[in-house]
């Protein structure tokens, strides 16, 4: 407990990916199982190029030549399973500072917004 270190989370979405801190909170017992509590934390560049998102995605800047720059804050607490590994549960909140770019029409665009998310293993 209390020991931490660097987690690379791969590229998805609109992040190139990166680095979060994670740290070894406690053990306790979630839903009748011993589990570790880890926190997740950090700051991950926002760097989309809109061009290279296909149209199906029912994105209206999809295929555009517009490009999202900002950055995304994420606080993570995850419980994992002493005995497998595996994630019993997860409670997430982001928050995200962009802007939007679209180069042809001079139009930057402010975005920002959070989202929380508790995600749980219902079985194995």
């Amino acid at each position: 407990v209390g020991e931490s270190w660097n987690n690379w989370v791969p590229k998805m979405g609109i992040t190139p990916g990166g680095m979060l801190k994670a740290t070894l909170m406690a053990e306790s017992t979630l839903l009748g199982v011993a589990v570790w509590e880890v926190h997740l934390k950090g700051t991950l560049p926002i760097d989309m190029d809109m061009s290279k998102v296909p149209l199906t995605q029912g994105n209206p800047l999809a295929g555009q030549a517009a490009r999202m720059k900002g950055t995304l804050e994420i606080n993570s607490v995850i419980f994992l399973d002493k005995a497998t590994g595996l994630a019993v549960q997860s409670r997430t909140s982001t928050d995200s500072k962009m802007s939007v770019n679209v180069p042809g029409l001079d139009i930057e665009m402010p975005i920002s917004g959070s989202t929380e998310i508790t995600e749980t293993r219902i079985s194995d």
